[in-house]
């Protein structure tokens, strides 16, 4: 038979066995030294116990962040060539970042398990370490997860997911908690983490900035005489002014994106001046193309080297995207699809039947050439082509210009390809605005600026076109 405390608390209070205190219970004198009195005691202060705990949990239960979700998919999977991305979710919140990753769509799994381990991308795809890449990205954000107190916000998620992608490559760099808030203050912080979400050429500015500052600039140190010194400094050290010009472009992107996020309020940085003085730089003409496609004593490695290049100039991209071309990079309808390396941008364009040829006779692939190869072997292969006009060429040196006269190829590399054939598209009479969605550039300006066609050539691209064929 129970003692009916549970259904009965009331009773005992109303009787007047028991008296509450603040810090407890205590029994009137009618129970007090009995066993029962004991044993109710006991029962009652255990259950204070449970009751407290409950709700120091109940409190507490906000502050415990919910376990992130990871997982990975196609950006683009109805196509044939896609980036892999990675969604991270938790607490409501949602975030999505391209992993730079891209593989053939018909080799994704999705995120299923072979085993133990998760397998995303089939075995028949030729880079096995792309599996062991994403389990990485995954584990380590997992980690920080863990470790954060309380829910994340969205940049703080973005920040691990830079970090983690960035680990693969260097495994020696430590994770800095607390980078976001030193933001606010340090430009030099803040241009840190920028640079490690694009180009080398971020970085490239970055080691300068710290060459000549340090590491300790605020967002108030970026005032006009820093940009004078800055420019002097560059100038001392032998750069062009187009070069200078590139690394100021880049200090004033960083500071407008300090402004737009109202970590400062200083504006002398728009009246730093970006230098981008036209350059000379060359293309070959249809005829000297045609002249070094046609020849047929080339060796095996020269013949190597021809078509890299003739790869580049029918697909007018980078070498660091034309040096991975594939079959795989073509569609039924011939059309070439590829992730540009440098913006991570898609681009699409009509494979030629050069560019098939090409394939066919590498495999499936482009030739296996490094790019210093490349570049010091198409010149001679220019060279004995004939391409031996002199050009002359206007440089700049420590912010003075000066000319410079070369043989033409001497001034050939793997970016002449792209420049040619961006220059023989304009020439052929494309529209300028499809040229430009091959080759990436954003403006009209900068397009007709990069292909530099001169007037003279224009003049004649002009009496070709039927307005001036009418007759009067």
């Amino acid at each position: 038979m129970g003692l009916g405390f549970e259904s009965q608390p009331d009773h005992f209070f109303s009787a007047g066995f028991l008296r509450k205190r603040k810090a407890g219970f205590c029994f009137s004198p009618i129970l007090k030294g009995s066993l029962a009195c004991q044993f109710l005691l006991f029962y009652l202060c255990v259950k204070q116990k449970q009751s407290q705990k409950q709700s120091l949990l109940e409190k507490d239960w906000n502050l415990i962040p919910e376990a992130m979700k990871i997982r990975f998919n196609l950006k683009a999977p109805k196509e044939k060539i896609s980036t892999i991305r990675i969604i991270c979710s938790w607490s409501g919140n949602e975030v999505s970042v391209s992993t730079g990753i891209s593989i053939p769509t018909k080799h994704w799994l999705g995120n299923k398990k072979n085993g133990q381990k998760k397998q995303r991308v089939s075995d028949a795809h030729n880079d096995p370490e792309v599996n062991i890449r994403l389990s990485d990205i995954e584990s380590i954000l997992l980690r920080l997860s863990s470790e954060s107190k309380g829910d994340p916000s969205k940049e703080e998620v973005k920040e691990w997911i830079q970090y983690a992608i960035r680990h693969y490559k260097n495994p020696k760099e430590i994770f800095k908690s607390g980078n976001l808030r030193n933001q606010k203050d340090s430009f030099m912080q803040f241009f840190d983490a920028w640079r490690m979400k694009g180009a080398k050429s971020r970085t490239t500015a970055y080691n300068l900035i710290i060459e000549y500052g340090g590491k300790k600039l605020t967002w108030n140190d970026i005032d006009y005489k820093f940009y004078r010194n800055f420019v002097d400094f560059m100038f001392a050290k032998g750069m062009s002014r187009n070069y200078t010009g590139a690394m100021v472009k880049k200090i004033k992107t960083v500071m407008r994106e300090g402004a737009k996020l109202r970590y400062h309020n200083n504006r002398e940085y728009l009246t730093f001046e970006v230098f981008n003085d036209s350059v000379d730089n060359i293309y070959l003409t249809e005829e000297e193309l045609d002249r070094i496609w046609n020849r047929q004593d080339y060796s095996a490695r020269e013949r190597k080297v021809v078509d890299m290049f003739f790869l580049g100039v029918d697909t007018a991209a980078r070498y660091s995207d034309y040096s991975k071309l594939k079959f795989d990079n073509i569609n039924d309808n011939g059309i070439i699809r590829f992730i540009q390396v440098k913006t991570n941008d898609p681009v699409m364009l009509p494979a030629t039947a050069r560019v098939l040829d090409i394939l066919k006779r590498n495999k499936g692939k482009a030739p296996a050439v490094c790019e210093q190869y490349f570049n010091r072997e198409i010149k001679k292969i220019c060279q004995k082509n004939g391409l031996t006009d002199p050009i002359y060429k206007t440089v700049s040196n420590g912010g003075k210009k000066y000319t410079i006269t070369k043989e033409k190829w001497e001034l050939v590399s793997s970016h002449t390809a792209r420049r040619t054939g961006a220059t023989n598209m304009y020439k052929a009479g494309i529209p300028t605005l499809a040229i430009m969605k091959v080759t990436g550039h954003t403006s009209e300006s900068s397009f007709l600026k990069y292909i530099n066609i001169s007037k003279e050539e224009n003049a004649r691209m002009l009496a070709e076109h039927p307005y001036f064929k009418r007759k009067t």
